[in-house]
């Protein structure tokens, strides 16, 4: 809908070139239990490069926790 040559409202759908879609990564798997670690982190006011720092760490220590839905 325009006004007096401004646009009050636009409703529609962007569509990507093919080649621009081709050039976005694959989709980031996150573990579910690290994630909930994460959120429950935030919910409580623990800054975000803490739980960064906390991921690294499991990581290089190869303490990371498995999935819920995975059995050890």
């Amino acid at each position: 809908m325009k006004h007096e040559g401004l646009y009050i409202s636009i409703f529609g759908y962007l569509n990507h070139l093919e080649d621009c879609q081709s050039c976005l990564p694959p989709p980031l798997r996150i573990n579910e239990t690290v994630k909930l670690m994460a959120q429950n982190l935030l919910q409580i006011n623990v800054h975000p490069s803490h739980i960064l720092d906390e991921n690294k760490y499991m990581i290089k220590e190869n303490i990371y926790p498995l999935s819920p839905t995975k059995k050890q």
